[in-house]
């Protein structure tokens, strides 16, 4: 199960960034208004991928909002439009 990092930008449709662990939440949090931040793991296994998003960013000071965030990873990623 991959683990990353992830900022969601806001703007008239939640922007979510996907980056490895290795990168500050901040330095991405710099390429808009950030509204969540924190960590996401990915599973591809069995009915489609799924996503769980959990914890923080303290470079941002900003919580992850766990349903939000992985409805919109769900959205930018997974589903076909």
């Amino acid at each position: 199960m991959p683990k990353l990092k992830y900022v969601v930008l806001a703007g008239f449709s939640p922007a979510p960034v996907l980056f490895p662990l290795t990168i500050p939440h901040d330095l991405v949090g710099r390429l808009g208004h950030a509204r969540s931040a924190g960590f996401c793991e990915l599973s591809f296994a069995g009915n489609g991928p799924s996503v769980r998003c959990y914890g923080r960013s303290d470079s941002l000071d900003l919580d992850s909002d766990p349903a939000s965030d992985e409805a919109a990873i769900r959205r930018r990623f997974f589903e076909e439009t």
